[in-house]
């Protein structure tokens, strides 16, 4: 089911991921700070999860 609450969720956490970094998905991180340029896309990925997976945790812990 395309859309369902749940990708909606991780949809929104993606974003807030980025926006708590200063950064729009789309840009060059080479060129918003050098130091996402020693992360690869792989590293970048995985941090991305891990900050969802943490959200998700925060969220069935205040329930």
């Amino acid at each position: 089911m395309p859309g369902s609450a749940v990708e909606k969720l991780i949809l929104k956490l993606k974003e807030d991921f980025y926006v708590r970094l200063g950064l729009i998905p789309t840009e060059s991180l080479s060129e918003v700070d050098p130091t996402f340029s020693l992360l690869t896309e792989e590293e970048l990925e995985q941090l991305e999860l891990a900050w969802i997976e943490l959200a998700l945790w925060q969220e069935k812990q205040n329930r």
